[in-house]
């Protein structure tokens, strides 16, 4: 991403799905498949795609191989645009036809995370401010981070997928259960 990038949040239901299966594709293009789930052990990550009623899978992506918490779910809206979803593709105005996997900052209680973590807490905890996006539907305040750019190399963009999810694992950390 250069500094001044605005992405346009898509709102076309076809392209939105279009280049969430292209990011699983570039995921599990350099991914090892362990029965239900892929891993990427230099990156630290691993992912699986679930089924749903989309023709794209949901991802849940979890940062330490190894580890069964910190998972971070980035998935296709039924309805492009929707501001209920946490998940968006975004493309570059400055770039028509270049493309990002976008998640808005906001993390989701759990049984890792004592409560919802968003806004100045997600900011500080996840070190990286949100993007400048347009077109969001009722979205306003919310605030997007860029998980990926989809116009890179499959290596690059799994590299730029891992530390999303690492930065949200830290998040939960922070914002941990006490145990």
């Amino acid at each position: 991403m250069t500094k001044g990038t605005i992405y346009q949040i898509s709102r076309s239901d076809t392209l939105v799905l279009d280049q969430f299966e292209r990011w699983h594709g570039m995921l599990t293009s350099v991914a090892q498949p362990t029965g239900s789930e892929f891993v990427m052990p230099s990156l630290d990550l691993k992912f699986a795609l679930r089924a749903t009623d989309l023709r794209v899978p949901d991802c849940d992506l979890t940062w330490g191989v190894s580890n069964v918490g910190r998972t971070v779910q980035i998935n296709p809206a039924a309805s492009a645009g929707d501001a209920n979803v946490l998940s968006a593709i975004g493309e570059d105005r400055s770039k028509p036809g270049t493309f990002a996997v976008l998640r808005q900052g906001r993390l989701q209680k759990n049984r890792d995370t004592a409560k919802q973590v968003s806004g100045g807490e997600f900011r500080h905890a996840f070190g990286r401010m949100p993007v400048d996006t347009t077109g969001s539907v009722g979205a306003r305040g919310r605030e997007w981070f860029l998980v990926c750019e989809l116009g890179n190399d499959a290596l690059t963009v799994a590299r730029e997928t891992a530390d999303f999810v690492e930065r949200c694992a830290k998040v939960r950390s922070l914002h941990g259960v006490d145990l």
